[in-house]
């Protein structure tokens, strides 16, 4: 796996609230954002939004740490909240937290599953996959957490399951969930032969009505 580093530009601003912040956008074409935590005040800056559009359509952005040029000093951090335009597909303002590189920090990463199309359980017996769920929360050192996970499904028969302790972690990074010793380890995705007409929907919805809740993703910060 290839490591990304992003590198990004902004300008320290003074003045925030919607207002301030909707003239940003209008007028200069900046997204507004603020950087927070490491027991440090909340540093408000701006962004260019066209490179940060095409910046946040990379994967990769959202679980790596990130080098924010302030001035002239740096500010380690981690995406943590996305502000949405309520009607438009716009950002309104973005959320980052400090990280230290020695600390342990918590990152929801995505799964990646592949061969999906060649298993045993869709190819020879015709069965469908059901994804229980689609990223997973894990916990480590910036420097150790991984873009996403793969989840092989190519030795997959209908009926056998992937299980969030089938999956391989880097050293040192551990998954971030509520089970306890003796509970039904959560479902990552399965291979279920169709029931009589049911649609894919409602089987997913069949196999998710088994598999107990996962946490909530701790609280993502403040905004301006």
């Amino acid at each position: 796996m290839t490591e990304k580093n992003f590198v990004l530009k902004s300008e320290e601003r003074s003045v925030y609230g919607r207002a301030a912040s909707r003239r940003l956008r209008r007028t200069q074409n900046k997204l507004p954002a603020i950087i927070y935590g490491g027991q440090k005040d909340p540093l408000l800056i701006s962004l260019d939004y066209d490179y940060m559009n095409k910046v946040l359509s990379d994967e990769a952005f959202y679980t790596r740490v990130v080098t924010i040029k302030v001035g002239n000093r740096n500010e380690q951090v981690i995406l943590k909240d996305i502000q949405y335009h309520p009607a438009k597909n716009k950002y309104l303002h973005l959320d980052f937290m400090r990280v230290n590189m020695k600390e342990a920090i918590s990152v929801r990463i995505p799964l990646h599953f592949t061969n999906q199309d060649t298993c045993p359980g869709v190819k020879e017996q015709g069965g469908l996959i059901s994804h229980i769920i689609n990223d997973v929360e894990v916990r480590g050192l910036p420097a150790a957490i991984p873009q996403f996970i793969e989840v092989d499904m190519g030795s997959l028969h209908v009926g056998e399951t992937v299980r969030l302790t089938d999956l391989q972690l880097p050293q040192d990074v551990e998954f971030v969930s509520s089970w306890q010793e003796g509970d039904q380890i959560p479902l990552v995705a399965t291979v279920m032969m169709p029931k009589g007409g049911m649609e894919e929907e409602e089987i997913e919805a069949d196999a998710e009505s088994a598999v107990p809740d996962e946490s909530e993703p701790e609280d993502k910060g403040p905004a301006t």
